[in-house]
Formats: structure tokens, C-alpha cells, sequence
């Protein structure tokens, strides 16, 4: 690509040192800029949307040939203002929240009808959408958008940094006098069904009392006191390690510890942390939604299960305790189907050849 075709990043905070929220977005921008794409950004917290200062500032210093933004709203509502003022084009990569709705968990924007109007009314004044997961695909059209302008697209995952890695001391040692180590890394949300999943653990305790089994849970969020309480309660607290938030360049150390990872959402924009387990040669049991279906393909390199299904989980998990041979045939799977399916460089080309062909035009 040539550097003298701009972008505009429209985005959320994106994380500094050792933090991960929105890690995927900022990586994403800097695999581009390493390509030639000569990027800007405009980054804000949605809470305060008083941005005017930084856009008179932003166009008025730069010349803009596209506008991208991630998730529909804000930044592809504040895009699509963008678009109509400057006459730029406008692509908006659509991630979960923005688009994914579920009035029982209290998820989404569309879930209200002021939010359905807007999303809609943005996604239909863009050029492109970027869909990370069919899931996502499929919201697009139900909101009204016409197939040949969603473009599937799933993130990736940097295949050198993401990989089977030996472990040093530090890591040898939290599964020592354990034969079976079981991660889960995501944030303690009502939406992520980590308390299912310490459920199932209990009944795999108490059915496979020959093995020593060990759950890892990584993640902050709100409820991680409940979920310590209910470990607690269920009498399994020195099984349990639950270790709060980690910086992300220690996630490759905690994937390649266990031997399994458990992803037990309940709706799921696309899974990040499913196809970082894939990468590390890790098979993943996960809820059948979202972009998990496009990533675990049943009894090759993980198991679906129900989403909610105590009973389901503990089942997948006592298939791969007891079946060693079967564990290891899916890891090197998982590999497998990361490198052929989820290599960001991948993601990185499509998206450049997306921005020449709107330039072009």
C-alpha cells in the first residue's frame, strides 16, 4: 500500500503498557502502519462525547482519503458525521456489543430501539462493513444492510507470538501435583458464564476423584467476588486459582500451562481468546454462539457445547482427562486450523487490499 493513502481511526481508549482492553484494535493499527498505511487517530471514551476539539484539529492537519471506524456506535455514528461533512468514505468494523443484542443479559445497543435506529441509520450510510464472525454477518443483515457490503472478516492472531512454548519455573510451578490443568481467560461478566463452568469443575471433582484437576481463571470484572464466594461455597477453593487481571504478554505462558481452555459464553462477538488458544495448540471446549462456531470445529479441535450447559462442559472435560491420546491429537489440530484460519497477516491483507479498492474508486 502507499503512504500516501490516510486513514482515520475512529476508536475507543486504546490500552496502554500491560493493558488489554481493545488490545486486538491497537494491534491491529500497528500491523497496518508496519504495511504503509499512513494511520491517525482519534481516540476517545465514549462516556464523554465532547470530541470537537480533536476533529477540527485532526482534519484540518491531515488529508484524510478514508474513514475507519470500530464498532457502530459511537464511532461509526460520530464516522458517519465525519463522512457527510468531509465527503470521505466510511468503513466501520463491527465487534459485538454494537450489533449482537440480548435483552435478558442486558447486552447490546439494538436491544433498545433508540439504539437499533442508530446503528442501523449508520451501517447503512458507510461504504463497507467489516464483520469479524458470520455471527456478525447476520446481525448486519437482519439491522437491513445489503449482503455485498458486509465483508467477513475474522480477526487473527500473530502466529509467532501466539504459539506451543515450554514453560519457565514461574508457570512449571502453578500446575505442579496436578495431571490436568483446565484455563479459562475471560472477564468475570454475567455474559461469559464463568460460573458454569466453575459448576462443572465441581462435578469433574467430584466424578474423577483419581486425578488432580486444576481450574485457572484470568480476568477482572465485576463479579470475580461472587464467583470467589461460589468457589468457596462449593468447598473447591484450592482447585480454583482465580488470579484477576494479566498483562498481555503473559497470556501465551497461561494458554501453553493448560491443557485445555474452557470458554463458556453466552454470547460472543467473536472470541479472541479462542483463537489465541487455537494458536498456542490448545483445544478449546466453547458455547456454541458467535464466533466460536467459526473457530472450534466439534471433535476436531475442541467441543460445542449449550450455552449454560453445566452438565455438557463437565462432559467434554471428562472425555479429554481420560482420553490423553484424543487431548493430543486436538492440540496439534488446534495449531493446524489457527495457522490456516487465523493468521492475522492474513486479516491485515484483505484490509489493505478493502482501503486500495475504495481509493481507487
Amino acid at each position: 500500500m502507499k503512504q500516501e493513502y490516510n486513514i482515520l481511526y475512529i476508536v475507543p481508549k486504546l490500552p496502554r503498557m500491560g493493558e488489554v482492553a481493545y488490545s486486538f484494535i491497537k494491534e491491529e493499527i500497528v500491523l497496518l502502519r508496519r504495511k504503509g498505511v499512513n494511520s491517525h487517530l482519534l481516540e476517545f471514551n465514549w462516556r464523554n462525547l465532547n470530541v470537537s476539539y480533536f476533529i477540527k484539529k485532526i482534519i484540518k492537519t491531515i488529508e484524510v482519503d478514508i474513514i475507519h471506524a470500530h464498532f457502530a456506535f459511537p464511532y461509526g455514528a460520530l464516522g458517519s458525521l465525519l463522512r457527510v461533512l468531509y465527503r470521505k468514505p466510511l468503513i466501520i468494523t463491527v465487534h459485538g456489543f454494537d450489533v449482537l443484542a440480548n435483552k435478558r443479559l442486558g447486552y447490546g445497543i439494538t436491544r433498545f430501539s433508540v439504539g437499533k435506529v442508530i446503528v442501523s441509520h449508520t451501517l447503512r450510510n458507510c461504504h463497507y462493513i467489516i464483520a469479524n464472525s458470520r455471527e456478525l454477518f447476520n446481525s448486519c443483515i437482519r439491522l437491513g444492510i445489503m449482503e455485498n457490503r458486509v465483508k467477513f472478516l475474522p480477526l487473527g492472531v500473530d502466529l509467532m507470538e501466539f504459539r506451543p512454548i515450554s514453560l519457565d519455573y514461574r508457570f512449571k510451578r502453578i500446575r505442579e501435583g496436578y495431571d490436568f490443568v483446565i484455563l479459562c481467560a475471560k472477564s468475570h461478566e454475567r455474559i461469559y458464564g464463568i460460573n458454569y463452568l466453575i459448576r462443572a469443575f465441581k462435578f469433574l471433582k467430584d466424578e474423577e476423584r483419581d486425578h488432580k484437576c486444576l481450574l485457572v481463571l484470568v480476568g477482572g470484572g465485576r463479579l470475580i467476588r461472587n464467583h470467589m464466594e461460589l468457589v468457596r461455597r462449593l468447598g473447591i477453593a484450592k482447585d480454583v486459582k482465580i488470579l484477576g487481571s494479566v498483562a498481555r504478554r503473559f497470556m501465551k505462558f497461561f494458554y501453553n500451562l493448560a491443557d485445555v481452555i474452557v470458554v463458556p459464553s453466552l454470547i460472543e462477538g467473536f472470541g479472541l481468546t479462542v483463537a489465541e488458544a487455537l494458536a498456542c495448540g490448545r483445544p478449546v471446549i466453547g458455547s456454541a454462539v458467535g464466533g466460536i462456531l467459526d473457530q472450534v470445529v466439534d471433535g476436531y479441535n475442541g467441543f460445542l457445547v449449550p450455552p449454560g450447559d453445566i452438565q455438557a462442559i463437565k462432559e467434554k472435560l471428562k472425555i479429554l482427562l481420560n482420553n490423553q491420546g484424543l487431548l493430543r491429537r486436538m492440540q496439534l489440530n488446534a495449531r493446524l486450523f489457527a495457522e490456516k484460519n487465523l493468521d492475522i497477516k492474513k486479516r491485515i491483507d484483505s484490509i489493505i487490499k478493502l482501503y486500495k479498492a475504495i481509493v481507487k474508486k
